[in-house]
Order: C-alpha cells, then structure tokens, then sequence
C-alpha cells in the first residue's frame, strides 16, 4: 500500500502535460485530458470577397469600385438573401507604385521571373501606376444549391477576388455541446482505467477546463464526403464535404486508495 501511495503522489505532482491547477496536494489527485469530435453536412456557407479597383485617376478608382460594390449588393434581393446576411467592410485607399526587380548583374526581371526574389531585390521606380481601392464584401448564403449560382453573379458583378469560403452549420450551439459531453466521457473513461492501473479508485472530479474548441470547414469534398447532390445539382462545382466541431477538456479528479 506504500508503494501505491507513492506513485499516486508523484502522479498528482507531475500531472499530466496541458493540465493545471495541480501543486501539492493532501489528497492524491490525477489530471486527464478528453478529446472528441462531431462532424455534420453543412446547411449554410459564407462567402468572403473583395472589390479591387485599380486608376490613375482616384475619382475613377472610386467610382468604379461603388459601381460594382453596388451591382453585387443587389444581388442579395434577386437571391432571396436577408440584409443581415450581407456585409461591407470600409474603403481602403492605397497608392500603387511600379516595382523593379534586378538580378545580382543588374539586369531588369519579369514579374514572372522575380516571383521568389528577396524583397531587398524588389525596387520602386516612383513611377504612379495608379490608386487601388478594396472594399470587403462577405455574404453568408443559407440555401447551398444556390451557390454556384451566386458566386458567379457575384464575379459578374465586379468581385475578383475570394478571400475565404465557410461551410457552417445552423447546429452549432447543439453540435458543440454534443462534442463537449462526449470529451468529457471521454477524459473519465482515461481517467477509470488509469486508476484501476493504479490499484485505486477514481473518485469526484474537482477542476474541469475546456480548451479552446476548433471549427473546421472543408471548402472541396473530403475523405468522407457529403450525400449526392440532388439531381439538378448534380453538375455543380461545389462539394462541401463534412464541417468538424471538436472539444478538449482537461479534467481533474481525486483518487481514492
């Protein structure tokens, strides 16, 4: 019984890594980590793009960023999209210079050529190429077979650039509290069968601490992908996969001899 106190106590002071909260203590205690996952078709996506315009008159660079900012904010009405579900971002303004890139002879390189050079390579020449205007556009979209469809109106429209696309779930309060109770079946289990290992007995738990949770969303089909598509989105380009939520609680519980 001495031999299997003392391991209980070194147990309770080294604790296990990404534990804490454990010094000295009079009653041995063990600390667990539980991990789980759950993973669900998504319902709903969003879509963060930008307008970039680029004229050497600022006026010009404007206006047309407004014209085309305009024409894609419309497209929420045409496709049923609730204004809460569409968001702009302010207007950022920035002058845009001509770069060169010499070699170490000093000659003159392609922007293809020059791609992976050292940015103590790159020179500004001070030579105007224009003012660039960017404007953030993110809609978030809750019919998925509308999608194709929308992200080429909105390519149409004037977006030329996809920052990011998220496939997300209406679920997820219920899907992380799902992923939450199943880590800390999780953490118990590890926790019962090293006690047994330990000739004792597990007894209450007294610390809990989740870890931050992850949301993963797979823009292209995955290794489990989702159901077909219905028929008359059969030959869309979109295939969103599965989205995973997981949870990580650390849990503590005092042994009992």
């Amino acid at each position: 019984m001495r031999r299997i106190s003392l391991v209980m106590s070194f147990l309770a002071m080294s604790a296990v890594v990404g534990c804490a909260g454990l010094g000295k203590q009079e009653t041995p205690r063990i600390c667990v980590t539980g991990k789980a996952e759950v993973s669900v078709v998504p319902d709903r996506v969003r879509l963060y793009t930008r307008v970039v315009t680029l004229d050497k008159d600022i006026a010009n660079a404007k206006s047309e960023n407004d014209r085309r900012t305009r024409a894609t904010l419309a497209l929420a009405e045409k496709f049923g999209i609730h204004p809460k579900d569409v968001m702009t971002d302010y207007l950022s303004i920035r002058p845009k210079y001509e770069q060169i890139v010499r070699s170490a002879t000093g000659q003159a390189l392609e922007l293809d050529d020059w791609v992976a050079w050292p940015k103590e390579s790159i020179t500004k020449t001070g030579k105007l190429v224009g003012y660039e205007m960017t404007r953030n556009i993110t809609i978030a979209l809750r019919d998925l077979k509308q999608f194709d469809n929308l992200l080429s109106a909105m390519i149409e429209s004037g977006v030329n650039e996809v920052r990011q696309i998220e496939f997300q779930t209406a679920n997820e309060d219920a899907l992380r509290a799902e992923a939450r109770q199943k880590a800390v079946q999780d953490a118990r289990e590890k926790a019962e069968a090293i006690a047994r290992q330990l000739g004792a007995k597990l007894g209450r738990a007294v610390l809990a601490q989740e870890r931050d949770r992850h949301y993963e969303s797979d823009i292209v089909a995955t290794s489990y992908p989702a159901e077909a598509p219905p028929k008359e989105t059969a030959s869309a380009t979109m295939a969103p996969g599965m989205i995973t939520l997981s949870s990580s609680v650390d849990l503590t519980f005092e042994l009992k001899r």
